[in-house]
């Protein structure tokens, strides 16, 4: 399973976003949905299913 630490961006960001997102369209890329937008602060990668729930433990505490 792939996974990153993120955080969901401000709803001031999404709003600024959706204002240039048509143009943002025509761009090379993925598009997300305007309510899945987030910052990646680590990427992870690859991760085996028996450590998935002790990552979200430490996401849990650095979230804190």
């Amino acid at each position: 399973m792939r996974l990153f630490f993120g955080a969901f961006a401000p709803s001031t960001i999404i709003q600024e976003v959706q204002k240039i997102s048509v143009w943002l369209k025509t761009l090379p890329g993925r598009v997300v949905a305007l309510q899945n937008l987030h910052f990646t602060l680590v990427f992870l990668g690859e991760v085996a299913d028996k450590h998935v729930s002790k990552l979200a433990n430490i996401g849990d505490v650095v979230a804190a």
